[in-house]
């Protein structure tokens, strides 16, 4: 039996960290390269990201997890559940940003790019992508990655 897998077979949270943390990176290069795409013609679909995001990403959608469960079970409804996946975001963007920032680590800045912002840190241009993301993540990513099991075979 795998170290990682719980009794019942099913992934453990540092499992699930890790499959989180690389989704997130994934769809954050493929994000920015289609954005690249359409604001500067940049047909070499380069994205890209920072090794800082694996952690950010993955204890979010961890964090997630929990928050999806209680809100569940409390049959909140979907567009106030989304509500709050959006502030989650924006919280967790803001303050993972602001430690990075501290070390000159911090890889996103929006300052200059975006109508609205926090300091640079949040962008609140993208509330629509955020609210989405956290209700197709809900109903999808965190269903998916709950339901793997380890193989026994």
């Amino acid at each position: 039996s795998s170290p990682a897998a719980a009794s019942t077979g099913r992934l453990s949270w540092l499992a699930r960290l890790y499959i989180y943390s690389l989704h997130g990176l994934a769809i954050e290069v493929c994000f920015c390269a289609v954005w690249y795409l359409i604001e500067r013609f940049e047909v070499r679909l380069h994205g890209y990201s920072s090794v800082w995001s694996l952690p950010i990403y993955g204890l979010s959608l961890l964090c997630m997890e929990a928050q999806s469960d209680w809100l569940q079970s409390r049959q909140v409804p979907m567009p106030l559940r989304g509500l709050v996946y959006l502030a989650w975001t924006y919280a967790w963007e803001f303050a993972c940003g602001s430690v990075l920032k501290l070390f000159g680590a911090n890889s996103w800045d929006y300052t200059d790019y975006a109508n609205y912002h926090i300091y640079g840190l949040v962008n609140f241009d993208y509330a629509p992508l955020w609210f989405t993301s956290g209700l197709l993540c809900e109903r999808y990513l965190l269903v998916w990655a709950r339901s793997l099991r380890w193989d026994s075979g």
